[in-house]
């Protein structure tokens, strides 16, 4: 599905309802952990640390790399960001000129592509099933295959496959929503009978805890809120499921020709948008750059990985799932005003235009521009299940400057996967920390999240860190370090992602899960870097 699920359980889960503003608020032993050390802290980290204590002290980055951040929206005032963030100096802010010609107004910090002139937002998109079973239901609906033309074989076998999982999704997610609405009742009814038990207005949790009575009903009651269920949290949940139901399922839902209304198929209607990178929706956007770029040891917040590093910020991902076009428009872009690399924390099932997408993807290879993008967090073997977007033509070609990554935890073993990551011997090439990740949240705050979306930039922060100390390398070397570099744990056996139930976890070898069969790490890449340039090479 689409790259939120992840993080919208995480925050309904774990967050509850109110927003965490401090780190010390967090778990203290996670803070910074994906720059701590396999050998000296004994984590599954990336030795940042290490290699900013011993091989980059008392030195300074050659170049400042501009990293682009395609994503739902970026932070860039935020307190732990500052100095970190990419200005275009060939705009004048707010004169509402291109001054730089390059067709956005006022694009001082990078672009939002899901807005519009007057300020506006898109916020809340479909999931591309509905999409597609929207767009095809009148062409395909009733058809068999037999009934299928030679030229629209595919869109038909898509438009099928999608039919089927959105009607799974609605079945699914409208009887989550039936079950926590007839369990509001359940608790009413349980906090009536449990005042008049006691004959009070009101009860308390030690109320509950001292009730002791024979009725099996009263008792009944007794257990269910005992357990923490309660109308809060239960309604909560409503409104964190309505939002499937009514927002990434909702056929009736128009939200982009509401508020953009530029000509989907046209990629050549490219300007809409407008300069507000925070949009509504920054918490993701901002945890992704914090991880790469929060400023180091400033005394307040978390460290970011690489401080020699502009954040270019490319607001194009809605909560729902990415348009093809603005994901294509939104390499170009970076690539077009000097990003090196590009950070895709986001991805979904279906690509109605993956040519486009794709040949934006051939457009970053041939400028040397380095791509990372997130595995998925579906718990699924990519090699089988296609993951878009992918650096794989239909002939099977792959690009030379891609990376995709997949998430582990802080832990060794067989705990070393993260359940929900995506992986594939093929198509997944490097793991990186993705679990319990501390990073910013909008507003000078700071929040704790799972998901590929965060191990993708902590091998950005990584890649970052090593370009701005040894420039002359390319995006396709640059790469090959990465890989060549990262701490093997091929023979180590793990859980395989995407088992839920704890008593039957088949394990599997860790060098099974990527094609590296390791975990990023910034010291032993800075080691080889230097090796190669000592070389020569």
């Amino acid at each position: 599905m689409n790259r939120y699920l992840i993080i919208l359980i995480t925050l309904f889960t774990v967050n509850a309802y109110a927003q965490v503003t401090t780190v010390d608020s967090l778990e203290a032993d996670y803070l910074n952990w994906y720059n701590k050390s396999p050998e000296l802290d004994k984590v599954c980290g990336t030795a940042v640390d290490r290699a900013y204590e011993t091989i980059l002290k008392d030195k300074e980055p050659h170049k400042v790399i501009i990293v682009a951040v395609i994503d739902g929206g970026i932070d860039v005032r935020h307190e732990d960001l500052k100095g970190q963030v990419w200005i275009n100096i060939n705009e004048i802010p707010d004169n509402g000129i291109d001054d730089d010609k390059n067709g956005y107004i006022d694009d001082i910090n990078g672009w939002n592509f899901i807005g519009n002139s007057k300020g506006e937002h898109l916020n809340i998109e479909n999931l591309e099933v509905t999409r597609i079973y929207r767009d095809y239901k009148a062409k395909f609906d009733l058809k068999t295959a037999n009934d299928i033309t030679k030229e629209d074989k595919a869109d038909f076998e898509m438009y099928t496959a999608a039919k089927a999982e959105y009607e799974e999704y609605v079945v699914k997610y409208g009887g989550i929503i039936d079950r926590y609405t007839n369990s509001i009742l359940e608790v009413k009814k349980a906090n009536k009978a449990l005042k008049a038990f006691l004959q009070q207005d009101s009860i308390s949790m030690d109320d509950i805890k001292g009730i002791e009575s024979e009725d099996s009903l009263i008792n009944s009651y007794k257990r269910l809120l005992s357990s923490g269920t309660n109308l809060a949290y239960l309604e909560g949940a409503i409104d964190y499921y309505k939002v499937f139901t009514e927002g990434y399922l909702n056929l009736e839902l128009n939200a982009r020709s509401n508020v953009i209304g530029d000509n989907l198929s046209d990629m050549k209607d490219a300007f809409y948008g407008n300069g507000d990178v925070k949009g509504p929706n920054a918490d993701h956007g901002s945890m992704v750059s914090g991880i790469i770029g929060a400023v180091r040891n400033n005394g307040m917040g978390v460290n970011g990985i690489a401080t020699g590093v502009k954040i270019m910020a490319l607001r194009s991902i809605p909560y729902g799932d990415e348009y093809d076009k603005d994901v294509a428009l939104s390499i170009r872009y970076a690539v077009d005003n000097g990003a090196s690399i590009i950070n895709m924390s986001f991805g979904k099932a279906y690509s109605p235009m993956e040519s486009e997408v794709y040949a934006a993807i051939k457009y970053a290879e041939s400028k040397g521009v380095l791509m990372i993008a997130a595995s998925g967090n579906e718990g699924q073997d990519v090699d089988v299940i296609t993951h878009y977007p992918t650096p794989y033509s239909e002939k099977g070609n792959h690009v030379s400057t891609w990376l995709t990554v997949g998430a582990n935890s802080k832990d060794f073993e067989e705990k070393m996967t993260a359940t929900f990551s995506n992986y594939g011997t093929e198509k997944v090439h490097i793991f990186a920390p993705g679990v319990k990740v501390i990073s910013i949240s909008p507003d000078d705050s700071y929040d704790m999240m799972n998901g590929t979306s965060f191990s993708c930039p902590v091998v950005t922060g990584v890649a970052a860190l090593v370009w701005s100390y040894y420039p002359e390398l390319s995006a396709s070397e640059l790469r090959e370090i990465l890989m060549e570099s990262a701490v093997m744990y091929k023979n180590i056996k793990v859980n395989l992602p995407g088992s839920f139930e704890e008593d039957k976890v088949p394990s599997v070898k860790f060098g099974k899960l990527s094609e590296s069969g390791g975990v990023v790490n910034a010291y032993y890449a800075l080691q080889m870097a230097e090796k190669k340039r000592v070389e020569g090479k």
